[in-house]
């Protein structure tokens, strides 16, 4: 879909196949989604063989399990994502997003993968909220060296709100030192991972808190089994 709003609501969404995004592929729209089921949707093929989307240049999302979205806003509100994946490469199991404000809340991310970068969810150069989430048991299989992974998120120059938030379980499998189990944040420079969560910012322009969550039995194959952050200009972790 391109441009407009788009409403979706008690739409099951399953073993949808596709080389952009298995259940959805947006570009410049207001989405909201909710009350849905998403699950076994896959990217098939290699980002190369892919076919070029509207807005995309050469950003580094090429398609994902569920949905892949490029500009605008995205809502999702008491979602089931479950066993989404991708092909031989890409970002972003279940979500992959480029410049879109996305606000996530009473969502489940459960067994999706990436091969890259975000085992459930990846953004690029946005905005990013996350509260009472589950992540469970999402991952990253083949993590590629010199990247930003995140076993459960993966956020690149996005600035990043997370409360009350349940991690458990995600993990971060490779080789060549991967860091990180469950978040990673990174701003553009080399790579950072993370077990659950995988930052990265630019410069230390971009923003992240994290405010009230749960980091439970996270693992990763190299370091920070749970949150890894690489050129953060903030960072604030608060219990409650």
């Amino acid at each position: 879909m391109n441009r407009g709003r788009l409403f979706v609501r008690g739409v099951t969404f399953t073993n949808n196949k596709t080389q952009n995004g298995g259940a959805l592929t947006l570009v410049g729209v207001a989405a909201v989604v909710r009350d849905s089921i998403l699950t076994n949707n896959d990217k098939i093929g290699t980002c190369e063989s892919a076919p070029a989307c509207a807005l995309c240049d050469t950003v580094p999302i090429c398609g994902v399990g569920a949905i892949q979205q490029v500009g605008g806003s995205l809502e999702l509100i008491k979602k089931y994502f479950e066993n989404n994946g991708m092909g031989n490469d890409g970002r972003g199991g279940a979500i992959a997003l480029l410049n879109v404000l996305l606000v996530a809340s009473e969502n489940v991310f459960r067994g999706n993968t990436s091969v890259e970068a975000g085992g459930a969810v990846y953004s690029s150069s946005g905005q990013a909220v996350f509260f009472d989430n589950l992540f469970e048991s999402n991952g990253i299989e083949i993590p590629y060296p010199s990247r930003i992974s995140g076993g459960a998120i993966a956020t690149e120059q996005t600035a990043l709100t997370l409360v009350s938030n349940i991690f458990k379980g995600n993990s971060l499998q490779g080789f060549q030192g991967t860091i990180g189990g469950t978040i990673g944040v990174t701003n553009g420079d080399d790579f950072a991972s993370g077990g659950a969560l995988s930052l990265l910012g630019y410069q230390g322009l971009v923003a992240a808190v994290i405010e009230g969550n749960t980091f439970d039995s996270n693992t990763s194959s190299g370091a920070s089994g749970a949150i890894d952050a690489s050129q953060v200009g903030s960072l604030f972790l608060t219990c409650c």
